[in-house]
């Protein structure tokens, strides 16, 4: 388990969780990136453990579609490891918006989704609770 503090509506995320995301997004480019953020929360505090990069299998650069097997061993390791899959990320090219399909997808998941914007260089972060709210994310080494 991983250990941390948790601060109210905040993703706790150490600067190597940062690097392995903007590597990935500079990798896949221009397609999505997508993975997912394995952790711990209480309520609405989230602590960033592990980054579990995914395949893009969409092979799109307007939406991200993660295969079903990938899915399933990411929710075996985190059994096995004792956390949670705490959140969602994906890249988008211009803004760290929500598009309307990634609304949708929030409302069934309601876990963190972190949103990289590759024109921007910027992170997003965002919760569905009973309407989107945006989450701040913290860094810390």
């Amino acid at each position: 388990m991983c250990e941390g503090d948790y601060l109210n509506n905040t993703i706790m995320m150490r600067s190597e969780h940062i690097t392995i995301l903007e590597e990935q997004v500079r990798q896949n480019y221009p397609l999505e990136s997508c993975a997912l953020i394995l952790g711990t929360k209480i309520g609405n505090q989230f602590q960033v453990c592990e980054i579990e990069k995914m395949n893009n299998h969409g092979d799109s650069k307007y939406y991200f579609e993660m295969d079903s097997d990938e899915l399933l061993e990411a929710y075996k390791k985190s059994s096995r490891e004792g956390i949670d899959i705490i959140g969602v990320f994906h890249s988008h090219l211009e803004d760290a918006d929500p598009s309307a399909t990634d609304l949708i997808y929030m409302e069934i998941n309601p876990i963190v989704w972190i949103i990289y914007s590759y024109k921007r260089k910027k992170f997003q972060a965002y919760l569905s609770d009973e309407k989107i709210v945006r989450v701040p994310i913290m860094v810390k080494d």
